[in-house]
C-alpha cells in the first residue's frame, strides 16, 4: 500500500468520530430553535402577532423538535425512500479494504455520508427558517432528500445498480459490497 492510501487509512477512524459531535451539534441547534420559537410565540404586547408571527414559531419549534429527534427523524425519511433504517455511525466497511482502492472507497463514503448528515441539519434549520420566509421551503427540502440520500450512498448505489442492470449493477455491487 502506498503512503498516501496509509496516511487516509488513519483518517478512518478520525472521520467515523465525527458522527456522533455533529449529531450532537444538531440535537444542540433544534434546542436552541425550540426554545426560540416559544420565546417568540409570546406576546409582549397584544399589537405584536399579527400576520404570520406564530406562523414562524410554529415552524421553528417543528423543526427544531425534528432536530432533537434526529436519528429517528432520518431513520423516518430513510424508511420513505429505501425502505430501511439509516446508516448510523458511519458503518460501511468496503468488500476489500485491505486493497488502496478499498482505502479510497471508504473514505470517500464517509466524507459523504457525513456531509449527508450535516445537510439534513442544515435541511430542518431552513425548514424552520422557512416560517418567515417561504421562499427557504424548497431549499430546506432539497437539503433534506439530498442529505438523507448522501448518508445513505450506499443504498442509493444499490438502487441505482439495480435500476440500470447489467455491466453497472456488477461494478456497483462491487463497489458498495451487496
Amino acid at each position: 500500500m502506498g503512503d498516501s492510501a496509509k496516511i487516509l487509512e488513519n483518517l478512518i477512524p478520525q472521520l467515523q468520530a465525527w458522527w456522533d459531535p455533529i449529531t450532537y451539534i444538531g440535537y444542540f441547534t433544534g434546542l436552541v430553535m425550540v426554545v426560540s420559537g416559544v420565546i417568540s410565540a409570546i406576546p409582549k404586547n397584544q399589537s405584536m402577532h399579527r400576520g404570520g408571527e406564530y406562523g414562524k414559531s410554529f415552524a421553528l419549534v417543528i423543526s427544531g423538535s425534528l432536530l432533537l429527534s434526529l436519528i429517528p427523524f432520518m431513520d423516518v425519511l430513510s424508511q420513505t425512500i429505501f425502505l430501511e433504517d439509516s446508516v448510523h455511525g458511519l458503518s460501511y466497511t468496503p468488500p476489500s479494504s485491505d486493497t488502496p482502492e478499498g482505502v479510497y472507497i471508504t473514505v470517500g463514503m464517509l466524507i459523504i455520508m457525513l456531509t449527508g448528515l450535516v445537510g439534513v441539519i442544515r435541511g430542518l434549520n431552513l425548514l424552520g427558517k422557512s416560517g418567515g420566509d417561504s421562499r427557504l421551503f424548497a431549499p430546506a427540502v432539497t437539503h433534506l432528500i439530498g442529505g438523507i440520500a448522501a448518508v445513505n450512498f450506499t443504498k442509493l448505489l444499490g438502487v441505482i445498480g439495480v435500476s440500470l442492470g447489467g455491466d453497472i449493477e456488477n461494478i456497483l455491487s462491487k463497489i458498495v459490497g451487496s
